[in-house]
Formats: C-alpha cells, structure tokens, sequence
C-alpha cells in the first residue's frame, strides 16, 4: 500500500511539474511577442542559409515563378524580409524567405 501512495505522489509532482513547465513556458513566448510588437528589431543579421533554401528550391522546381534578383535587389525585399520576420527558428526562416521569393498567379492561392 506505502508504495501505490509513493506512485501515486510521484507521478501527481512529475504532471504537475509538466504543466508548471508550459506554463511558464507560453507565459514567456507571449510576454516576448508582446514585448516586440510593433518595434523595429534590433541588429542586422546574415542570411547566409536562410537564402540557401530559397536557391535550392529555385533550381529544383522550374514550375515555380519567382521574383528576379534583380526585380528582389531592387526593392530591398531582404529589409523587409528582416522587419516581418518573427520566426522563431532557421526552418522557419528559410520557409518565409522562400515563400516572399515565389509569386502566385492570379486565381491560385497560397500553399
């Protein structure tokens, strides 16, 4: 009986301790969204294998239409790439650096 009482305690502090654990975490994810919304973000940053991705899937999928580098070049779509950028991983990154190169035609939606 002493031990289904130890159990019973135990597994109760261990649950208890996971959802103390994303408490705090969604309190912290929230608390820097809101902490940064509308502000500029500080610093600049490489984009070094963010725009890799993008490359690749370029020169693996020919169907896709593309901004031009040039056309990309010209109107600073890396600055703005870096002011809406909130991801919060490089897969992410790389999936929205991706996403403002590709264009959808007309009566297509967005993938």
């Amino acid at each position: 009986m002493p031990v289904l009482v130890i159990c019973t305690v135990l597994l109760l502090a261990f649950a208890g301790g996971v959802v103390y654990s994303e408490i705090s975490a969604n309190r912290r994810i929230r608390e820097k969204a809101l902490k940064g919304f509308g502000r500029i973000p500080e610093g600049d940053y490489e984009l070094g294998d963010i725009v890799s991705y993008a490359k690749l899937c370029r020169k693996e999928r020919q169907d896709l239409f593309t901004v031009d580098d040039f056309t990309w070049e010209d109107l600073n779509v890396d600055a703005v790439f870096r002011r809406v950028n909130n991801c919060q991983s490089t897969v992410g990154e790389q999936f929205l650096y991706e996403r403002l190169h590709r264009l959808t035609p007309r009566g297509e939606t967005m993938n």
